[in-house]
């Protein structure tokens, strides 16, 4: 008796794989960067019929039950074994795009962290509050991922935007508790339109792209003190014959991308405080720089996105700019106390936008947090 619920079982679990070809189809693999074969359509001819095998073949091989879970699991185990994972960091992109393997799907909306974005909201509300009982003035915002203005780009295998995705949720939940909240997405879609706002061949946006956002944000905050005309701006072209994403990928065969970048007076602080950093951040470190004139004193939390481009703007009106890396909600709520800002902005790139659940400033109090 023993012996024929053990055949049955054994049966059972043969037939789960099989299950999978019955149900929902997956349209691609994200962690093969690939399209999957999907159900071969009823042969109508010759030709057809002699190409059905080989049709069914791939379509059973793709879409078998628990399939995604195995080559999860497959991945882990090689890489605690010390293997180099398949999958590299970059993916090649439509229109000439490299691009970040990393945030990809979240990006499209696949992949999704509600209770992540509850988290974040708390954050930054209480932020809010905090800041606001000192007078100074705040916005969050998210810098967009590549994908996001340039869906176009996308790898095929991706498949199509889903919505809501966690840029769309963060947005609505922060907002509703009173944040000065700005989705950059409209500004950058029509800037779009007239001129190139992310690199190539690099994770982040291009000048065209980081002076929109910068601008887009310092008119929300209604400081036009710190607006920068494009048209009053020097640019020239340069080319670039690498990014982040060609080192990344050791890509030698990228033509070189031409680029616009600004030409800034030189303008030099007159006195600069460099704060404690993580090693891992060594080409982000936090800094306060006063530049000894009247304007505004303003700090950023933020990553390359802000790093890269903002303080260059802000150093060209503002009297003090200070610097952190939101290190994923976990940076040093200290920075506000040595930075005394009347305006701070926090803008996290989309990937790394919502705080992982046991993430928290620190000496930030947490009487508030989830």
């Amino acid at each position: 008796m023993m012996r024929r619920w053990l055949i049955l079982l054994w049966l059972a679990l043969l037939l789960i794989p099989a299950a999978g070809l019955f149900g929902a189809h997956e349209r691609s693999s994200a962690q093969e960067n690939r399209v999957l074969a999907q159900p071969p359509a009823l042969p109508s001819t010759l030709e057809a019929w002699l190409e059905l095998p080989r049709a069914t073949d791939a379509f059973v091989r793709d879409q078998f039950g628990l399939r995604a879970k195995m080559i999860r699991a497959n991945n882990r185990i090689r890489k605690s074994l010390g293997e180099t994972s398949p999958v590299t960091q970059v993916v090649v992109g439509r229109e000439g795009f490299l691009l970040l393997r990393e945030g990809l799907s979240i990006s499209f909306g696949q992949e999704v962290n509600p209770d992540q974005v509850a988290r974040t909201a708390t954050l930054v509300c209480e932020m809010r509050r905090r800041l606001a009982a000192r007078n100074v003035r705040f916005v969050y915002t998210v810098a967009p991922a590549t994908t996001t203005i340039y869906p176009e780009a996308a790898p095929e295998w991706l498949g199509e935007p889903q919505a809501p995705m966690n840029y769309d949720l963060l947005m609505r939940e922060v907002r509703a508790c009173g944040v000065n909240t700005l989705d950059l997405r409209p500004v950058l879609l029509a800037e779009k339109a007239q001129h190139r706002v992310y690199r190539l061949t690099d994770t982040h946006w291009s000048q065209r792209g980081a002076l929109t956002a910068f601008n887009a944000i310092v008119t929300e905050l209604d400081r036009p003190d710190l607006y920068l005309d494009p048209a009053h701006l020097q640019w020239r072209v340069r080319e670039f014959t690498e990014g982040d994403l060609t080192r990344m990928s050791g890509a030698v065969d990228v033509p070189p991308e031409a680029v616009e970048i600004i030409v800034f007076p030189s303008t030099q602080p007159v006195s600069q405080v460099m704060l404690p950093t993580p090693n891992s951040l060594a080409n982000m470190q936090s800094y306060v720089r006063d530049y000894g004139r009247e304007g505004a004193s303003v700090l950023i939390i933020g990553d390359s996105f802000a790093a890269g481009f903002f303080p260059s703007y802000l150093a060209q009106t503002a009297r003090r700019v200070s610097f952190t890396h939101h290190r994923r909600c976990e940076f040093d709520w200290s920075i506000v106390d040595r930075a005394a800002p009347d305006v701070v902005i926090f803008m996290p790139t989309e990937r790394a936008a919502t705080c992982p659940l046991r993430a928290w400033p620190q000496t930030f109090p947490r009487e508030n947090a989830q």
